[in-house]
């Protein structure tokens, strides 16, 4: 069900909800929030965002590292980005990311678990609310996915996120 909700607050949850993993795992997490960003959104749905990206970010730094969630709004829209100081993905590896049941070879060799179904799950989420996702990476080096969804003032659709 759609309801107006700041990102801000959603945010919190879904880094609190992390927080065990991310000691657990030496992973230090960072937010960087540009004031009240108001979305109309299913909030249940977008904590699954959240939290698929957050333990996605979590999983893959295994020597520790930084993960940092940043949120701001650009004209018409509110932007946030999950990043990771992480093992990164080859340029191939990034054409594949959004497809069912994929994993990247690295992930496969380092035996870290996973069926490859989140990120095609978080892509119908943000998709059925009128937003879209993607990528940066580089091995080695980390890891950067931005969602960009539309302010709520601008919502003229009514969203059924399945």
């Amino acid at each position: 069900m759609l309801s107006e909700e700041k990102l801000g607050e959603l945010i919190e949850i879904a880094l609190d909800s992390a927080g065990p993993r991310a000691q657990a795992a030496a992973v230090q997490l960072h937010r960087e929030l540009a004031g009240d960003l108001i979305l109309q959104v299913d909030a249940g749905r977008m904590l699954q965002v959240l939290d698929n990206l957050l333990s996605n970010a979590i999983k893959y730094s295994p020597d520790g590292g930084v993960v940092t969630v940043r949120a701001w709004a650009k004209e018409e829209s509110v932007i946030m980005e999950v990043a990771d100081t992480g093992m990164g993905m080859s340029v191939l590896d990034q054409l594949e990311v959004f497809t069912k049941f994929f994993r990247t070879g690295s992930v496969r060799k380092a035996a870290i678990p996973g069926v490859g179904l989140g990120l095609v799950i978080t892509k119908s989420i943000v998709v059925a609310h009128g937003g879209r996702i993607s990528l940066e990476s580089e091995l080695g080096v980390g890891t950067t996915f931005r969602v960009e969804l539309p302010c709520a003032a601008n919502r003229t659709d009514t969203v059924a996120a399945s």
